[in-house]
């Protein structure tokens, strides 16, 4: 898995709960890496389709920056459309950009993609591929994709996925094309005919809009309304504190239909199951991120089993990370912290671990 954040060699049982905040970058990592956020909360069912763009808010420490984190890996994905992590702020150069490597990201997950177009559209999908990305990066990821899928020759999906990407990777011009202006309103027509080769309906730009100046930065792209027009939609994860900030968000999609404005991550006493079912499974990741841990026989209720007092232990942390009515993933993770200290795995947390933990309220 890749976790170099998470460090088997002491084995400490802070690991999975480390850091509390998806904007670090060993927080970033830990997502990716070990897809270890999501428990299946009911938003993210009304996040299935891309087709429509959303606002989505939540308190500080609700994990809205996790899941914007997560959104645009390969398990969310839905194939009929294309989601793409866009920093706010950043130029239109670097946008197309990150559009290129969540294709490329496709294509060496789902090759078999690369059967469906024909031989003329696969030739302008490795152009653009070659124009935007690192030339070295494509021929290393191919190559290392190839390798992975010719291990095993006798699964049927591994051998037509290895011929698709042999094929492809035949059709790289070995000199890129210049890059093209980005000037004008029709600037995304550059990344949305490559999409629509790979039968991507929609392009879906997570952004994470953290100043004012980022709703400037928004308008800039383009006119939204035309946009929304040509399947690119806009998925804004904002926190809901900033209300004059919120309020303004309207104002800039305002000729944009179908905006789903009361979106938000809040885990309140209804949502208590997925808020445990996203910690057990963030815990459960960790573990198969680093299977010396503990043997996968002893994995049931894992999470759990850290404690003296298992499930009345670990109930009693989970109750005290809730706030103003909510249950709040950062809070937990502090305390955690806290309690836990130096333990390592095959160490148990105490009551008076947790006493600790709760006098001081956390390290937030």
């Amino acid at each position: 898995m890749g976790l170099s954040a998470y460090t088997t060699d002491e084995r400490r049982l802070v690991a999975p709960f480390a850091y509390g905040d998806a904007s670090q970058t060993e927080e970033c990592r830990f997502l990716r890496d070990g897809q270890a956020f999501w428990g299946n909360h009911p938003l993210l069912r009304q996040l299935r389709r891309g087709d429509h763009s959303v606002v989505v808010d939540g308190v500080s420490g609700s994990g809205r920056t996790a899941l914007a984190q997560m959104l645009p890996l390969e398990y969310v994905n839905d194939p009929a459309d294309l989601f793409v992590q866009v920093e706010a702020g950043v130029e239109r150069l670097k946008i197309v950009e990150q559009v290129a490597e969540q294709l490329w990201r496709f294509i060496r997950l789902q090759p078999l993609f690369l059967g469906r177009p024909q031989e003329r559209e696969k030739q302008k999908l490795a152009g653009f591929l070659a124009t935007w990305l690192d030339s070295d990066r494509l021929n290393v990821g191919l190559s290392r994709t190839l390798e992975g899928l010719n291990r095993d020759q006798t699964l049927r999906e591994n051998r037509l996925g290895a011929r698709e990407l042999g094929q492809f990777q035949s059709l790289l011009p070995s000199s890129p094309a210049p890059r093209p202006p980005l000037a004008g309103d029709d600037w995304f027509h550059v990344f949305l005919e490559p999409a629509h080769i790979l039968g991507f309906a929609n392009v879906v730009f997570i952004i994470i809009l953290r100043s004012p100046a980022h709703l400037a930065w928004l308008e800039k792209l383009g006119v939204l309304k035309t946009l929304y027009d040509r399947g690119i939609h806009v998925w804004l994860f904002v926190d809901d504190d900033d209300n004059k900030f919120r309020e303004n968000i309207p104002i800039v999609l305002h000729e944009t239909p179908g905006v789903a404005y009361d979106l938000r991550l809040a885990w309140e006493e209804k949502h208590l199951s997925a808020f445990r079912a996203m910690l057990n499974w963030r815990y459960e990741k960790y573990l198969d991120a680093a299977p010396d841990l503990v043997p996968r026989r002893e994995r049931r209720r894992a999470l759990a089993n850290c404690f003296d007092r298992r499930e009345a232990d670990l109930s009693r942390l989970i109750a005290a990370s809730k706030a103003n009515g909510e249950y709040n993933p950062r809070r937990f993770m502090a305390l955690w912290r806290v309690a836990v200290g130096d333990k390592r795995v095959d160490e148990k947390i105490t009551t008076a671990d947790i006493d600790r933990a709760l006098s001081g309220g956390g390290d937030t």
